[in-house]
């Protein structure tokens, strides 16, 4: 229904204190996540003892009785996609599957599905925060499953999706004392936020999470099957990064340019973007897949903007007066119709007119 963003620059995480277990070692993890900032090191799932992350070189490991048991040769490194992973216990064999791929095994014994506690989304030791996205988290002790238990391939899209919420439900409930089933549908309270959705009542606590409007608002509508664009941490200029789940971006090069992860070729587009710091000088519009990452719109014509400090629009050489001024705080609004081949700012809910109505084909990105 929904998914549950963490950002590692908020120090967002949950926790709970797992109970005497059915059977310790069965027992079968599954998640979906959407990854944010690339190239750090993540806590995925963690307890004392055993540590499931993606590595700073964005491989998936499983690390359990002082060494990583599994390293997966993949590197997961797409910031457009959700990924569906399983951790499946089998009597301590356990092995690894990414959307119904298997990618290692380990032959062992972890920690994890014992009465311990454990976190999801950062280490023991206050760090390894995970950036990005998470939803349909569920956990089933005793039993040893694959991932066709909670996914299966979509033949007319050709892609790994959820089961639906019952169908997933039904295999939790199933499940031994341990088992939970994160949905995070009910955004009352960051408390009902951890709520556990399958008969055991297994609630995990949110720490440093937010309801409160605003950028660091973490309850998405960003989930499995309806994926949102959002910044391209591996399309952008070197002095630009992207931080909470790649929503927000930083430099301080008036010229960087980071590109979104979606490419806009037809139908009507809308978004918005809040400048938090830097005073006037903010720029907002759309880019092609051709345009410089490191020229400002103002020398660039493959891109299309409109600017804070004076209000004007922007395209390449090109420029003339257009809306209002924009400074921090204010939110900028988009609305990109590539049927039209137009292109419209909005400045806190006011529209400022039709910026463009010429050129605006091909491959764009916000």
């Amino acid at each position: 229904t929904k998914s549950l963003r963490f950002r590692a620059s908020g120090s967002t995480y949950m926790s709970r204190t797992f109970g005497t277990p059915t059977a310790a070692t069965t027992w079968t993890f599954s998640l979906w996540v959407k990854r944010g900032t690339l190239s750090t090191s993540q806590d995925i799932l963690w307890a004392t003892g055993s540590e499931f992350y993606f590595a700073s070189d964005d491989t998936l490991r499983l690390y359990a009785t002082a060494a990583d048991r599994i390293t997966t040769t993949a590197k997961f490194r797409d910031p457009s996609s959700w990924l569906h992973i399983v951790l499946s216990n089998n009597a301590n064999a356990i092995t690894l599957y990414v959307n119904n791929q298997s990618v290692g095994t380990y032959t062992g014994s972890t920690t994890f599905n014992t009465a311990i506690a454990h976190n999801f989304g950062r280490n023991g030791g206050g760090s390894g925060y995970l950036d990005g996205y998470g939803a349909r988290v569920c956990w089933v002790d005793n039993a040893a499953l694959t991932p066709s238990s909670f996914g299966y391939l979509n033949t007319e899209i050709n892609e790994w999706v959820t089961l639906s919420r019952s169908a997933c439900k039904a295999v939790v409930d199933a499940g031994g004392t341990n088992s939970f089933m994160l949905d995070f549908e009910d955004g009352t309270s960051l408390t009902t936020l951890g709520n556990d959705y399958s008969t055991k009542n297994n609630d995990w606590t949110l720490t440093n999470h937010s309801l409160t409007a605003g950028v660091t608002y973490d309850w998405m509508e960003d989930r499995p099957g309806n994926s949102y664009a959002v910044l391209n941490p591996l399309d952008k200029n070197a002095s630009a990064s992207t931080s909470n789940a790649n929503l927000t971006t930083t430099g301080s090069n008036a010229g960087y340019v980071v590109r979104g992860s979606i490419a806009m070729t037809a139908g009507k587009w809308y978004w918005e973007q809040t400048h938090n710091s830097g005073g006037a000088f903010g720029w907002c519009g759309i880019a092609s897949d051709t345009a410089s990452l490191s020229s400002q719109p103002a020398a660039d014509s493959q891109q299309w903007a409109y600017y804070g400090g004076s209000g004007n629009k922007y395209n390449g050489a090109a420029n003339s007066a257009y809306g209002a001024t924009w400074t921090n705080a204010d939110v900028i609004g988009v609305a990109l119709d590539m049927d039209a081949g137009t292109l419209t700012f909005y400045k806190n809910g006011v529209s400022q007119g039709v910026a463009y109505s010429t050129g605006l084909t091909g491959k764009t990105f916000f």
